[in-house]
């Protein structure tokens, strides 16, 4: 009887690490995905001052800004559960 008490306490603690683990990276991941925009931004900004609004390094940098941004409110949707609006799924 002790064993099956031992094994489901090891269980029990092996879920609740990998609980928490995920919520960990899910919130270290949403300030990457801020810092990683704002230096995209930054980027973009030095290639427009440097070369030209119209440039082809300006133009570079809008698509990379682009894919940044598409990248966080993909996984903002799927990690979050959040529909379009940017609202949690009550259901």
């Amino acid at each position: 009887m002790k064993i099956k008490a031992k094994l489901a306490a090891i269980a029990l603690g092996a879920a609740l690490m990998f609980v928490g683990a995920t919520a960990a990276r899910a919130d270290d991941w949403g300030r990457g995905c801020d810092a990683r925009i704002r230096n995209e931004q930054r980027d973009l900004q030095r290639a427009i001052n440097r070369y030209g609004y119209y440039s082809r390094q300006a133009r570079r940098e809008r698509a990379e800004l682009r894919r940044a941004e598409e990248i966080c409110r993909r996984n903002w949707y799927r990690d979050g559960d959040r529909d379009r609006d940017g609202y949690r799924d009550r259901d």
